[in-house]
């Protein structure tokens, strides 16, 4: 509802590596975790203060059976979800450091002043120092 959270896994090396960011009226799941009552394998913390709404997945299932159309909005936040992943793989795939910082500047410019540079790299795939000589080169 309100504030910026990061949704992260540990590496093997034990660093952070960032998957997503949610601000305002987003969402952050680790959906094989929810879905299969599997433990997870996804962290989620919050960098700003946050006002959040939290749903298990019996009262996910009670919702819907409840009011119908809630199934159609929870279709589409998957979808556009699953398209910032899809995304997001491209990026990674075939983008350039500076391509793939470019994107996030211009996809999300409040998340850029809200969040550390490191998290940022993570997220890119970067390290901070090459992300902040990109950055440098921008100014």
């Amino acid at each position: 509802m309100k504030g910026l959270a990061v949704s992260y896994f540990i590496g093997e090396d034990g660093t952070k590596v960032v998957l997503s960011f949610a601000r305002e009226n987003w969402w952050l799941a680790d959906m094989d975790s929810l879905h299969n009552a599997s433990e997870s394998k996804m962290f989620i913390e919050f960098i700003e203060d946050s006002e959040i709404l939290v749903m298990d997945k019996q009262t996910k299932v009670e919702l819907l059976k409840k009011i119908p159309k809630l199934e159609r909005m929870f279709r589409l936040l998957v979808e556009r979800h699953l398209i910032n992943y899809q995304q997001r793989i491209f990026s990674n795939i075939a983008l350039s450091g500076k391509e793939k910082y470019e994107q996030f500047r211009s996809k999300y410019p409040d998340v850029l002043q809200r969040v550390p540079q490191h998290l940022i790299a993570s997220y890119l795939g970067l390290t901070p120092e090459f992300l902040s000589r990109i950055r440098k080169d921008k100014n």
